[in-house]
């Protein structure tokens, strides 16, 4: 999704949980002044054509499930894949579900995309250099800048589905994702997602929600 086509989506989420684009802009400055430029070619050959497995890390998720396609996971989902063992091409994580397997993996090689929002900046400040560095992708939900990314999506879920989409996926199938299981700020976060992947549908013209 083009930045043009996201904004209003990210004006509308701004005003509805009360967050400010300064505070997300601040926390995209402490990101990209960690981090490398990215080889977006890596991200082109791993997901242009191929069928995308996301997953998300709801209680209903069944590892065994997950047997096809490139695997790109939720935060939390990656550590729950990986002690069951399934491989993950891609972890998405605005690093507050596992991050220290988000590390780790990083220096196996693994693809990490670590998203910057008002949020999390102790944890960027925290984590980021931890990680292999030519192995992640900065991403924010503002305007992108520097080395940064803003492929659409909201939370790390509908992230992993746009990151997916904007690298050629022919084919984007979700696993754990309970959009109803949850109160509170999280039950609204995931009826954006759920809003959001209903908008990449339409525009994929394939059922994904």
């Amino acid at each position: 999704m083009r930045y043009g086509d996201w904004e209003p989506f990210y004006e509308a989420i701004l005003e509805g949980f009360g967050y400010t684009r300064e505070d997300d802009r601040r926390a995209a400055r402490v990101l990209n002044s960690r981090l490398d430029a990215f080889d977006d070619h890596r991200l082109d050959a791993l997901l242009d054509g191929e069928t995308v497995v996301v997953v998300g890390n709801a209680p209903s998720l069944e590892p065994r499930h997950v047997t096809e396609g490139v695997v790109v996971a939720a935060d939390a989902a990656a550590l729950r894949l990986y002690e069951a063992g399934v491989d993950v091409d891609i972890i998405v994580t605005d690093l507050d579900g596992a991050p220290r397997h988000a590390v780790e993996r990083s220096h196996d090689g693994t693809v990490v995309a670590v998203h910057a929002h008002g949020d999390n900046v102790d944890a960027l400040r925290r984590y980021v250099p931890r990680f292999e560095s030519r192995n992640v992708v900065g991403t924010t939900q503002t305007r992108p800048f520097g080395v940064l990314h803003n492929f659409g999506g909201f939370t790390d879920g509908d992230r992993s589905a746009f990151l997916a989409d904007g690298f050629g996926a022919s084919r984007i199938e979700l696993h754990g994702f309970d959009f109803g299981d949850a109160t509170g700020e999280k039950r609204k976060k995931l009826r954006w997602a759920w809003r959001l992947l209903r908008v990449l549908a339409y525009q994929r013209h394939e059922w994904l929600v």
